[in-house]
């Protein structure tokens, strides 16, 4: 086989960031299970399979950490590398196979060990040198993440992968990989439309075929066209796992501890009568037709009792990362809507927005004159709502160093979104994370760099880039062709970037 390994590698993978890899957020995922976490600042890390090495550069400059990764398609590394040295961060990023990276003798024992997504495109040779590397080289009470793609929610789809990948192997060869990519996405919808029983019988996938066509040539390239592709439940990951001496402690995904907007009353009373844990995790899994899971590993896990616990949630610190003005009334969950109207939603939105913005601890929010009535129990729940909804994060207090390689790898990305769009994401060294900032902000901020500051100075400046490119704004899809129309649908988000984003983003010292 080549040296790929079955895996696609004719189309790059996307630049994606996904904040579950932040080891901060680990942490509270182990917290919020009701284990104990570990306490470090320095730690090494690992990530198997980086794709295009945004996460790892990004935690990289942000945290005070040595990173070490693995991906075997070149260009990925390159690219990681590239982003890596931009902010001096200490990290050992290598194009070697699972099993090469597997048997150097320079490893050092990990307290984090992280893979995205790969589980379900790798041979099963590579899942046993995975799990034996674990096994080696995590630190007792070290943390593993793993997601996955899972049944049943994967079920109706496999289908859709078995054609398109057939119509790769045998016909898309001849056509180019992006030709091919779209070929076969033609071909199996043109397909499973003339198919008018199966496509009537079974609606989730013709659902899911609508939405390849919104879906870039990377995404469908990587999800569907490897040689290796399996979809697993969560019993068979967790047996797996347990070879490396792994006990599952929860989600990274804290909106899946809200039981009663996750599963129905007849589900809940089933839950409540399994007493075998891996049983009731695959159980979950068919009450809400789960097809992600996003799971953390500890080995050694220790339950801590309930004033461990709330003392924890107490010391830790928090962050909004949306403005409050931007924030959704309400938030959406599988049974229902929790409403951050209401009060206790309310006053510790507003308690983290003081100070403009400052960092805050729950214990500080329980002192403030209008969550003083409130039970820290409350609160820690708002915060598994905001932090679990993506609109705030865990935070920490930055060394220079830290602030100093953020702002370097502020500065290469702000430069490339001149050239190309790729990274849309800014590293903050409050979160130890990345923010996501939308392509038109990142040339906002080029503006403002550039001496620009009122909102029509902005606007003028990202009409002219557009027009340097032959781009336009689109509305519906569809490009805006009148200078006036362009001009018009810019200004409002110059207008909130500058009323909220910016000064969201000064906050997260990610300018």
């Amino acid at each position: 086989m080549s040296w790929s390994e079955g895996y696609f590698t004719d189309v790059n993978y996307t630049h994606g960031y996904y904040r579950q890899l932040n080891p901060a957020l680990l942490r509270l995922a182990v917290l919020a299970g009701g284990f104990s976490p570990p306490q470090h600042t320095e730690y090494n890390y690992l990530e198997l399979g980086f794709g295009q090495g945004v996460s790892v550069s990004f935690h990289a400059a942000a945290t005070g950490a040595t990173y070490w990764g693995t991906d075997f398609n070149p260009t990925h590394v390159a690219n990681a590398r590239e982003l890596t040295a931009t902010s001096e961060a200490c990290a050992h990023l290598s194009e070697e196979s699972f099993c090469e990276f597997a048997a150097r003798a320079d490893l050092p024992e990990f307290d984090y060990i992280v893979l995205h997504g790969i589980w379900s495109w790798i041979s099963d040779d590579n899942r046993n040198t995975i799990v034996d590397l674990i096994r080696r080289k995590l630190k007792t009470g070290g943390i593993v993440y793993a997601s996955y793609n899972v049944y049943p929610g994967w079920a109706p789809y496999i289908p859709i992968r078995q054609l398109m990948s057939l119509f790769k192997d045998k016909v898309g060869e001849m056509t180019g990989a992006e030709r091919g990519i779209s070929g076969a996405v033609q071909f199996t919808r043109d397909v499973f439309t003339a198919a008018a029983d199966y496509y009537r019988d079974v609606p989730a996938m013709a659902r899911h075929l609508e939405t390849l066509n919104t879906r870039d040539t990377s995404y469908i390239a990587h999800e569907y066209l490897n040689a290796d592709w399996k979809i697993s439940t969560f019993a068979d990951v967790s047996v797996q796992l347990s070879g490396a001496k792994l006990s599952y402690v929860g989600p990274t995904r804290l909106l899946e501890h809200i039981a009663p907007f996750r599963f129905t009353p007849d589900g809940q009373k089933i839950l409540s009568q399994i007493g075998d844990p891996v049983l009731k995790e695959t159980t979950k899994d068919f009450l809400t037709n789960q097809i992600f899971r996003c799971d953390v590993y500890v080995k050694g896990a220790r339950r801590i009792p309930h004033g461990e616990f709330l003392r924890l949630w107490s010391e830790q610190l928090f962050v909004l990362t949306t403005h409050k003005n931007d924030l959704p009334k309400e938030i959406d969950l599988p049974l229902g809507k929790i409403h951050l109207h209401e009060k206790v939603p309310r006053d510790v939105i507003n308690a983290l927005s003081e100070s403009d913005y400052a960092p805050k601890t729950i214990a500080r929010l329980k002192e403030h004159p209008q969550l003083a009535p409130t039970r820290i129990e409350e609160i820690i729940e708002t915060m598994n709502l905001l932090v679990g909804a993506g609109y705030a994060s865990t935070a920490q207090v930055p060394t220079p160093e830290i602030t100093a390689r953020c702002k370097k790898l502020n500065r290469h990305v702000g430069g490339r979104a001149l050239l190309v769009r790729e990274i849309e994401y800014l590293a903050s060294p409050i979160t130890g994370g990345a923010i996501n900032v939308p392509h038109i902000c990142l040339l906002f901020l080029n503006a403002i760099d550039g001496g620009h500051s009122t909102t029509q100075d902005l606007t003028l400046y990202v009409w002219e880039f557009l027009q340097s490119i032959g781009e336009r704004m689109r509305k519906n899809g569809k490009p805006l062709e009148s200078r006036e129309d362009n001009l018009a649908s810019i200004a409002p988000l110059a207008e909130r970037f500058l009323t909220s984003t910016m000064p969201m983003l000064k906050a997260l010292q990610a300018i």
